[in-house]
């Protein structure tokens, strides 16, 4: 199996998706927040994982 490189987190996981806009949904802010709200999630679980994985690389 091929070396893993260490991973850095990213500071805002949900600019990505902010950027974007609002979607086109009937409450485009709220829907938003809660989009935001569950990638923001997400990364921290994953971070989580590589944490414990020890895959996290640590600033000097």
């Amino acid at each position: 199996m091929p070396e893993l490189e260490p991973l850095i987190t990213p500071p805002v996981p949900s600019a990505l998706l902010r950027s974007l806009g609002l979607p086109p949904l009937p409450d485009a802010v709220g829907a938003q927040h809660h989009f935001a709200t569950v990638v923001d999630r997400a990364s921290v679980i994953a971070s989580a994982l590589a944490l414990s994985a020890d895959l996290i690389e640590h600033p000097d």
